[in-house]
């Protein structure tokens, strides 16, 4: 991936083929040169793969494990389900993600919204406090990129 320039699809998929043989508890570590927006690119990348590993992982408990446990950690660790898919924070609209692209998207395919919900979810974790944990927050890269 370039600095300052959107990945590349062969970039998303070389995390996936990176990541597809491990455990949803196989830490991943990410780090690029200057360890700001590439290295957030790739953890949000990398989570999302990582949640599909652990629902997965959830999902063949059944029937070992009472629906209930499983759901209630499915809730705690991945946030679903009763994710919040719409925006109700005080935040504009921009800092939300919700580019025109991404409406045009939703519009196109509403079910994508729990998509987008989960996505939203991971930005914010990989973001700056008090929000996430991380250091930057790639959708207000986004957003000085479109001013700039």
């Amino acid at each position: 991936m370039n600095q300052e320039q959107a990945p590349e699809e062969a970039n998303f998929d070389q995390i996936v083929a990176m990541l597809k043989d491990t455990t949803a508890s196989c830490p991943v570590i990410f780090n690029c040169q200057a360890g700001i927006s590439r290295t957030t690119t790739a953890i949000v990348c990398g989570a999302l793969v990582k949640e599909l590993q652990l629902t997965r992982e959830l999902d063949r408990m059944r029937g070992i494990v009472p629906d209930d446990i499983l759901d209630a950690l499915k809730k705690k660790k991945l946030g679903l389900p009763g994710i919040d898919i719409e925006v109700q924070e005080d935040r504009n609209a921009m800092q939300m993600g919700e580019f025109e692209v991404i409406k045009e998207l939703l519009a196109a395919y509403p079910a994508a919204k729990i998509a987008k919900a989960q996505v939203d979810k991971l930005i914010d974790l990989a973001a700056p406090p008090p929000r996430g944990t991380g250091v930057e927050n790639i959708r207000e890269c986004i957003i000085e990129s479109k001013m700039s």
